[in-house]
């Protein structure tokens, strides 16, 4: 991964992510994977289980509102990274959003926990920044409104 990256997915079933990573510290190589979902009969087993859609199981009482997409997300390499900045995740939805207040949630341990600070959805799009390290290894965020 060069130093401060974009990344883009193709559109599916109407939605559409944009990721802009900041530059990080060091020279080591990084690797970023990312795949996208809408809940609809489009994500595998979790675990050998069936997948849990959020908000259920919430693992606290803060997981309000309706996922519209699962972002999958694999960074490999030599450990976590340190970024130097804020990270950027846009959404394009052709449809409406569910909901006037949008969030993330990330999956722990089988259960879904609410993260960082609301955004309001602007038109077909939907926006987050937030300062992130990211650790080596899988990590499952649904993207919700309320």
């Amino acid at each position: 991964m060069p130093n401060g990256t974009k990344y883009a997915l193709a559109t599916y079933r109407g939605i559409s992510a944009n990721f802009k990573l900041p530059p990080y510290r060091g020279s080591l190589s990084y690797t970023f994977t990312f795949a996208d979902a809408t809940g609809k009969n489009d994500i595998g087993k979790f675990h050998g289980q069936r997948f849990p859609l959020y908000p259920h199981p919430g693992g606290d009482s803060s997981c309000p509102g309706t996922a519209f997409v699962y972002v999958g997300l694999r960074v490999t390499g030599p450990g976590p990274l340190l970024t130097s900045g804020a990270s950027i995740f846009t959404y394009r939805n052709e449809k409406r959003f569910p909901g006037n207040s949008c969030g993330g949630a990330e999956l722990t341990g089988g259960e879904w926990y609410a993260f960082g600070v609301p955004a309001v959805p602007k038109g077909d799009r939907l926006s987050f920044d937030s300062a992130i390290n990211y650790k080596t290894g899988a990590v499952a965020i649904a993207v919700y409104c309320n």
